[in-house]
Order: C-alpha cells, then structure tokens, then sequence
C-alpha cells in the first residue's frame, strides 16, 4: 500500500477519502503537463525561423554525440537523420555565404568563363590539346577576380616553370584503385620535392570552372606542405626536414587534415565565384554539393562536422584518396 493510502498516524483512509485523493492527484499531473518548460519554449522559437535549420542544428548534436537524448518534436517538425534541403534553401545558403565575403557580380568575371570554347586544336606533334586548355585555365585563374583562383595559379605555374612540377594527363584517371578528376604525388628528391600532378581529361569537357576548382584543391596541398617545411626552421637539414614531410604526408591523420582543407578551399573558390558570376558558376556536379556541404557545417575546414561530410561523401578519404 502506498504511503498516498495512509495517514501519517497510521489510520487507514475511508473511501470518501482515496476517491477525494484520487482526484487531487489527477489535478495536480493535469496542472504540470500544462506549464510549458523553458526548453519547449525554446525549441518552439527556434521552429518560427525554419525548420531546415532548427532540423540540421539537432542531426549534427546527434551525430557529434550518440548518447544524447533526443529533444521532444513540436507539432509540425518531422526529425530525419539527413534533412531534405530545397532549391529554394540552398540559394538561401549560397547567398548568405556570398554576401558574409562581400563579393559583387561581375560581368569581366562571367565573359572570363564563358569565353571558354571547345578544346584548342593540336598545335605541333608534341603539343597535347589537353597541356594548352590546362596552361589557359592558369592564365584565367590569374586574371580572375576570385583571390582563391589567383593564388592557386601562381603557385602551380611558378612550380612548372621552376621544373618543380609536372603536369601528366589521362582518359581514365586511376588513383589507388579510384577513379579521380585529379591526383597530387609527390617525388621526395634529395633537396626539394618534385610535384607531380595528374588530371583527367574529362574535367575538358565539362564545365568551364571544373579544372579551376579541382586546381585550387591541389594547390592546397601543395601549399600546406610546403608551409610545413618552411616552419620547421633554419637549422635542420633539408633531407632531414623531407623525411619528416613524407612522414606527415602518409601519416593517416594527417591525410584527413589534408583532404578537409584541400576540399576547404576549393569550396571558398566556388562560394567567391558563385559571387562574381551568379547561377553560371553552378557547375551540376560534386563541387555544387561539397561547397553546400562546407557552407552547411559551419565553413570551418577543420571542424568534426565537416569532417563528419566528407567521411559520408568519401568513406576512403581517411586512406588518403582524393576524389574532387
């Protein structure tokens, strides 16, 4: 018997008494269930913004820790593990990105694309149609307007010209056992690393803003391990400052690193020309979803969400396989 049923003396109640216990109990449930808690009221809030951002909010608390619970749904509020995000919503997305870099239209930026015709005729025995689109698209990088596009042609074309770096080309790009747009490899030579960089030919065919942006990807990696050196200083041997490159180079963790900012910085190079050409730098490939994707997870290309993306996009990413 509870302690409800029973006066602190020890008299057992009547009847008359339980039924009258009864309902003051009920009253008092009724009375809790109908005081709103704080985080209700939150959540109800938040709901009146949208729900695709209330919804992805609580899918990335979810993902980053499994043993949260979950909140309770509000009227009108479907939870899913990948919310469905509308045309509508991915503008909405773009356009914030754009305007938080203060980029403007720019129709020199929309002629320097567009202007972009078929493959050039052969010119010479030895001069692949191919190399002569590839050094054109540096040369447009450097006259582009995006800062991502111009520091990443100077990079590649510095690297050419000083023979660090060489350019090979294929039909059908195999990268450890992966189809691939483009790959970087680098050749550890005793005092200086020699960059060899692999595109495919499809990237040609498509649109004009393909190859820019696969660039700007490897660039990045370039660039990051190339700042690696330069920080370890003055004092160490260059064989030895390569051997600790190489290391970091095939060392797991770091190939992830280096992927989510390879990937980090081709979406900044996309969200920039987005700005500068509009619905033209929409490419109908995977760069329109990885850039959604970095805009998505917080622009921070070294945070557990974006991570968490391009792991769902590319499980084999963690073995160093880079798929732009």
């Amino acid at each position: 018997m509870s302690s409800l049923e029973r006066q602190p003396h020890g008299r057992r109640l009547t009847k008359k008494e339980r039924a009258a216990s009864a309902r003051e109990k009920i009253k008092t449930e009724k009375a809790r269930e109908g005081k709103p808690s704080r985080k209700r009221t939150i959540i109800a809030v938040a709901s009146g913004f949208g729900v695709p951002v209330l919804i992805g909010i609580v899918a990335l608390s979810q993902h980053h820790d499994p043993g949260l619970t979950t909140p309770t749904s509000t009227p009108g509020i479907v939870r899913t593990e990948t919310p469905e995000v509308t045309k509508q919503d991915e503008q909405m997305l773009i356009q914030r990105a754009v305007e938080k870099r203060g980029v403007k239209l720019s129709q020199r930026e929309q002629e320097l694309w567009q202007g972009f015709g078929p493959l050039p005729p052969i010119d010479g025995e030895n001069a692949a149609p191919e190399f002569i689109r590839f050094r054109e698209t540096l040369k447009r990088m450097s006259q582009s307007k995006n800062p991502y596009f111009q520091e990443s042609a100077a990079l590649l074309t510095s690297l050419i010209n000083n023979h660090d770096a060489n350019v090979i080309f294929g039909r059908n790009l195999i990268f450890r056992g992966e189809s691939v747009a483009t790959a970087v490899n680098p050749t550890y030579l005793p005092n200086k690393i020699h960059w060899n960089i692999a595109i495919s030919s499809q990237l040609f065919q498509g649109h004009p803003l393909n190859l820019p942006l696969s660039l700007t990807h490897d660039a990045k990696l370039i660039n990051n391990q190339r700042a690696f050196i330069n920080g370890l200083g003055t004092l160490l041997p260059m064989q030895k400052k390569l051997a600790l490159a190489k290391q970091r180079f095939d060392t797991p963790d770091t190939l992830l690193l280096r992927e989510m900012s390879g990937y980090a910085a081709q979406a900044e190079a996309h969200i920039y020309a987005l700005g500068l050409m509009g619905d033209r730098a929409l490419t109908r490939s995977g760069h329109d979803t990885i850039t959604l994707g970095f805009i998505r997870s917080g622009e921070k290309s070294d945070s557990l969400d974006w991570q968490s993306f391009l792991l769902m996009r590319y499980p084999k990413m963690r073995k160093g396989w880079s798929l732009n």
